[in-house]
This record gives C-alpha cells, structure tokens and sequence, in this order.
C-alpha cells in the first residue's frame, strides 16, 4: 500500500510541477511532508538520511556570494566594458556576451548568470534600439552550456556530485573540453539563427552605446576589489580543495560568510539584503524533492526502475549509456532537468556497481543529458523560466513554440557531441 500512495503522490506532484499551475516549492514540498505525515518515511531519517545539506548549503552559500559582489557593480562594468570592445556591434555583442554567460555559468551556475547578466543586455540592447529577444535567447543556451562544465554549474552537477564523490578538477578534466567544443559549435548556430535579428542597427544607436562610461557602473570600488579578490580564492578552492579534504559545500558558505564580515564594516544594509537575495523557493524545492525520492528509494520504486534498466540493456555498458544520455536529453527538455536527475541519482547508484569498469561514464551521460537537454524547451532548466520572465517584464514575449525551435537545433548538436565524445573518452 505504502508503494502504491508514494507512487501516485510523487507523480501528480510531478504533473503539477509540469503543469506551473502551483509554485513549484509549494508543491513539492507539501508532496514531501505528506509523505513523511503519512508515516512513509519519519521526519527523522528524511531530514538526516535523505536531505542532501552539502547541496542545501553550496547553493546558500554562492547566492550570499553573488548578491554581495553583484552591489559593487563588477558584473554591469563587465557587460558594458565588453559592449564597447565589440565596438557596439549587435552581432558581435551577442557572440561576446554569450560566451561570458558561459564562463560566469562554470563558477557560479547558471541561474545566476542569468539574473547578473540579462538586465546589463535589456539596457545594451535599449541603447542599440534592437529587441534583446536573440541576445537572451543566446545568453540562456549558453549558461545551460557553460554550466555543463563544473559540479557548480548547473544544480543538476552539484546534486551528482555530492552524491558521487566526484572532485571539482576530476569532473572538469572531462566536461570542460567538451563543452568549449559545444560553445563554438553552438556560437556558429547561434550565428545562422540570428544573423537577421542581429544586422539591423544605425551608426546611432552604436554612437549611444559607445559614449557608455563604464566606470559610472561601479558603485562600490573597494567592494569590488574585495569580491573579485574573495571570488578568485573561492574557484581556486573549488579546484584545490579537493586535495586538502575541503568540501565546495564547506567552500562556499566560508566565503559566503567570509563577504559578510566584509560587508558588516561598511553596512547593515548590505548583509540585510545578502539575506533576502537567497532564493528560498529554490532551496526548499531542492528539500522536497530530497525527502520525495527518498520516499521512492524507501519504498522500492527506484529499485524497481534501475532492474529495468540493467535488464533492458543486458548489462551492456554501451547500450546503458545510449540510453540514459539520451532519455536524460529528452526527459529533462520537457521537465525541469532538477527532479529529473533527483530521481535518477540513486537509481543510478543501484545500477552503476552492475556495469564494471569505466561505468562513471553513466553519470556523466545523466549530467550531460540533463544539463545539456535543458535547451530543448522553456521548462527545460530554471535558467530558461527567469529568462523568459525577464524578457516578458520588458515586454518580449517569447512563446514555448518559439523556443522549442530554436533550442531543438542547439540541443540536438550538443547532445551528439557529448554522446560521441564521452563514448571516446570512456569506452573506446
């Protein structure tokens, strides 16, 4: 009975989440606490067994980062700096932005990214007098890449991470070089897709951008010099630390609060608004879903699934992968790629000790499915939904439709990358 009642709570929680009918931490967690109220799984061992609190606290501890370093002003002298070494050329200001989404993404994930960046492009792009419909549609496409490369990326990357051990340098020594080949080939789709929206400009509008003074952007000098200081130590913690047995969990909240200190000298305004900048929705939604797959996993339903899985593969290690790179794409184009990859995590670990050798290429296939499959559509990553939400602020309406064709392209290429290129690295 217990399996049947998990099963039908987890999957109308699932369908709603889809639906966006109901705020999605909402929902989540009244699935989450139902279950533990029905006696399925105790308050106790959800809180302490199932709740991953290394995931809970990284991702706390690099939104207090973020939104300290954001009110220096560093991220809008960045933008505009790099506005005008493009000269104030649309295209050329699309392709640079693009590929400075991707980098912030490696080091401070997507959706932060996103939230930096896309209001220093509605003001670039209300100076150029052009819609910055292209340049947030590039913008997105390629945070959900740049954040493929490193654990910290992408949420789905700081789940499989510390679920599985995986080193920031161990992880990157794979992903990057894959994702830089992604970056240029998605640039030159990019290119074709939007070279039309891009070319319509008057030497006007370029003057306008030109005679933008980026130094006028820095509200914040010494707090800029410290964060750009705080934030060079946090990355090279995140690839050193590793050898010294600290953790990027311990890592980003050390620097979280470690910018705190800083920002208690000069005021309490500041550490005020650190606080309200985490993104609480965010965090319990990642809590429900811990304590709801923790139910599936209590319950046999993840076992269920990862026998299916070996039994339709043969045990065939080639044919595992296949699979679950390219249902991860898919599955995670249509829904949130976070669930997805919260309720593959321990089916995955009951599957991999099947496969022998080279087997961690299965969880390389599920972050770069995930990550990568979030492209394909509007509900595909969270990055996605605030950029579209950004856009409909400033009036751009960009329709699931639309999305759906220009991401199908991008996500197509980049998954036959990935799929080739981790087939060579692991299995040949």
């Amino acid at each position: 009975m217990e399996f049947i009642v998990t099963l039908v709570i987890f999957l109308i929680t699932y369908a709603i989440i889809v639906s966006e009918k109901i705020n999605r931490s909402v929902i989540v967690m009244v699935g989450g606490l139902l279950i533990v109220a029905l006696g399925i799984l105790s308050w106790d061992k959800a809180i302490r067994e199932y709740v991953d609190w290394n995931t809970i606290f990284l991702l706390i501890g690099m939104m207090i980062t973020v939104s300290i370093a954001g009110r220096s002003g560093m991220f809008e002298y960045v933008g505009v700096k790099l506005a005008k070494v493009c000269k104030g050329k649309p295209l050329a200001i699309a392709m640079a932005w693009g590929v400075l989404t991707a980098f912030v993404s490696m080091f401070l994930d997507n959706v932060t990214a996103i939230l930096l960046l896309a209001p220093i492009t509605l003001s670039i792009t209300h100076k150029l007098k052009i819609s910055p419909y292209p340049f947030l549609l590039i913008q997105v496409f390629l945070s959900n890449i740049g954040g493929t490369a490193t654990i910290v990326g992408d949420p789905p990357n700081i789940m499989i991470s510390q679920q599985v051990g995986f080193g920031f340098v161990e992880f990157a020594k794979v992903m990057l070089p894959l994702v830089l080949i992604i970056i240029v080939v998605s640039l030159v789709i990019c290119r074709i897709m939007f070279k039309k929206n891009l070319s319509v400009f008057t030497q006007e509008a370029i003057d306008e951008v030109m005679k933008m003074d980026e130094k006028e952007f820095i509200k914040d000098r010494k707090l800029m010099n410290i964060s750009i200081v705080v934030i060079i130590v946090l990355i090279a913690g995140f690839i050193f630390g590793e050898h010294i047995g600290i953790s990027p969990a311990l890592l980003s909240i050390l620097t979280a609060f470690t910018m705190l200190l800083f920002a208690s000298l000069k005021s309490e305004e500041i550490i005020e608004a650190a606080y309200t900048s985490v993104d609480w929705t965010s965090i319990f939604f990642f809590m429900g879903l811990f304590i709801l797959t923790g139910a599936l996993e209590e319950v046999g339903v993840l076992k269920i699934i990862a026998t299916f899985i070996i039994d339709i593969t043969n045990g065939d290690l080639t044919k595992a992968y296949t699979a679950i790179m390219w249902f991860s794409a898919v599955l995670s184009g249509f829904i949130d790629n976070i669930p997805f990859v919260s309720t593959m995590i321990p089916v995955l670990k009951d599957v991999v000790p099947e496969y022998g050798a080279n087997a961690d290429v299965l969880w390389y296939a599920l972050a770069a499915g995930a990550c990568l499959g979030g492209n394909l559509t509007i509900l595909g990553a969270s990055a996605n939904v605030i950029a579209v939400g950004i856009a409909k602020k400033d009036g751009i309406q960009i329709s699931y439709l639309d999305f759906l064709k220009k991401g199908f392209f991008i996500t197509i290429f980049s998954i036959v990358i990935s799929y080739i290129y981790l087939y060579i690295y692991f299995l040949l």
